[in-house]
């Protein structure tokens, strides 16, 4: 199933994406489950792209 939130990430701020997600998805593979997983990659993503982006 694909998710219906964006996942575009600016090229200046996957390094930071990548990182952040490798966290988030620990976590929800731990103790929550795939849907969980996508909302905190959408919500990562949506962070990277505001400016300028908190994650920096």
């Amino acid at each position: 199933m694909q998710s219906p939130h964006s996942i575009f990430v600016p090229k200046t701020m996957l390094a930071t994406y990548d990182a952040v997600a490798a966290l988030t998805d620990t976590f929800c593979c731990d103790k929550l489950n795939d849907e969980y997983r996508d909302l905190a990659r959408a919500m990562t993503a949506a962070l990277c792209r505001k400016r300028p982006s908190p994650l920096a």
